[in-house]
C-alpha cells in the first residue's frame, strides 16, 4: 500500500491541532484580531463534533453558522473571556 498511511505526509503540525494562519501586515495593523486568534482554542472533541454533524448532512452555510450559535450559547463564559481579550488589544 502506498499513500499518507504507509508513507506519512508531514503537514508541521499535529493532525488534531487547527492554527491561524494570517497576513503579518494584517496581524500587524489589527491588534485585536491578533490576540483573539492566540486566545482561541478548540477542544478535539468539539472540532470531532462539528465534523460529524457536517459528515451527516449538515453542511450548508446556515448548518455551520447554527452550530457556532450553538457553540457560543453552550460556552458563553469563554466566547465572552475571548473576545474581551481581543478588545482589550485594541
Amino acid at each position: 500500500m502506498i499513500g499518507a498511511v504507509s508513507d506519512p505526509l508531514l503537514s508541521g503540525w499535529s493532525a488534531s491541532d487547527i492554527h491561524v494562519v494570517a497576513n503579518s501586515d494584517f496581524l500587524a495593523g489589527n491588534p485585536a484580531a491578533k490576540m483573539l486568534f492566540e486566545v482561541m482554542r478548540l477542544e478535539l472533541p468539539t472540532v470531532a463534533q462539528q465534523n460529524n454533524r457536517m459528515n451527516q448532512g449538515e453542511d450548508l452555510q446556515s448548518d455551520i453558522e447554527r452550530h457556532v450559535d450553538e457553540w457560543i450559547a453552550d460556552n458563553q463564559a469563554i466566547w465572552d473571556g475571548w473576545i474581551e481579550d481581543a478588545m482589550n488589544a485594541a
